[in-house]
């Protein structure tokens, strides 16, 4: 499930390098004692390692669990979303997912089990229920939005919309910024703002949004949007797989695999969901119609790689910039 990968991948926008102590030598898994219950040590992802403490910090480690059953089937399970169950071969240390017969590979030592989630670009180390003392907690955390803690709680809600998108072009009027960003890279978090406009109930507002263009175990790239940095179901804009580019992508939608809140898209509005880098920035507008009561709207989704600077002179900037750009020094 690619909510699933894009979930962990959501802490390489929070964490910076710290220390995993787990497996990462290709041991040799052990005989015995693998049946059992385990829970969430520390992460690697996309090279970068967190410990417990920062992974419990922004709510990614209480209720992700690993288990294995005697009869060799067991369930995986991430804070947040529904438990995949899955079968597994001691001999060869493989786990293969029910779902859709992606593969992972396991191996046990010192009663750790440290799960190499390829696909995903991660590898997890856990560690039986009864040894929560032992989890990790050395290292510390300074990503760009380290120690924000409610980033994106409690977002304001514009009472308006009128000038929100003047100079939107990224770079559209006279301005001295070039942004760091050249291309797309699969596994980067983007940091954003989400704007509802010409509203036909007159509710316009704007919201904070992370981004996660990742891959899904199947090897497809895809893209979604959230309101909440947890990535919880409930803040989910946007959902569709894409053909990635090396200046942008093109949406890839096939038969109900793609969504705008809680509306199927089709592959007609691929248009929409097509842009290209322009001075780092992504920018997606979509005419938006209810289909069941008819309400319109304009949204528009902008978009810079996390942690990178701003155009303040021509970016539509999130609520939360301010603490954004005190995060990342700017």
């Amino acid at each position: 499930m690619k909510r699933i990968a894009a979930a962990l991948l959501a802490l390489m926008m929070i964490f910076a390098l710290t220390a995993c102590g787990g497996n990462k030598n290709g041991a040799q898994n052990e005989p015995d004692g693998i049946v059992g219950s385990y829970a969430l040590d520390c992460a690697t992802i996309d090279g970068n390692d967190y410990t417990h403490e920062q992974l419990d910090s922004y709510g990614m480690a209480d209720g992700t669990f690993i288990k294995f059953s005697a009869d060799g089937t067991g369930e995986f399970g991430l804070s947040g979303e529904k438990p995949e169950s899955f079968t597994y071969d001691m001999a060869t240390g493989g786990i293969t997912f029910d779902s859709d017969d992606t593969t992972a590979i396991f191996t046990v030592e010192g009663g750790k089990v440290t799960l190499d989630y390829e696909a995903a670009g991660m590898t997890m180390v856990f560690v039986p229920d009864d040894a929560a003392d032992s989890l990790s907690s050395a290292g510390s955390s300074a990503g760009a939005n380290a120690g924000a803690g409610d980033f994106f709680n409690g977002i304001t809600v514009a009472a308006t919309m009128d000038d929100a998108f003047a100079g939107a072009g990224a770079g559209a009027g006279a301005s001295s910024f070039i942004s760091p960003t050249k291309t797309i890279t699969l596994g980067k978090m983007w940091f954003g703002t989400m704007q509802v406009t010409d509203s036909t109930d007159n509710n316009d507002y704007e919201k904070d949004i992370i981004a996660s263009i990742a891959a899904a175990r199947d090897g497809r790239a895809f893209i979604e949007v959230y309101t909440d940095s947890s990535m919880s179901d409930d803040s989910l804009q946007l959902s569709m797989y894409v053909n990635l580019h090396n200046d942008g992508f093109t949406a890839d939608i096939g038969d109900k695999d793609a969504w705008i809140f809680s509306q199927y898209l089709t592959e007609a509005d691929e248009k929409y969901f097509s842009p290209t880098l322009k001075n780092g920035a992504l920018m997606m507008t979509y005419p938006y119609t209810d289909k069941e009561d008819g309400h319109t709207c304009t949204v528009t989704f902008f978009l810079r790689e996390d942690g990178t600077p701003w155009d303040e002179q021509n970016d539509p900037l999130p609520p939360s910039y301010d603490r954004y750009k005190e995060a990342i020094g700017g």
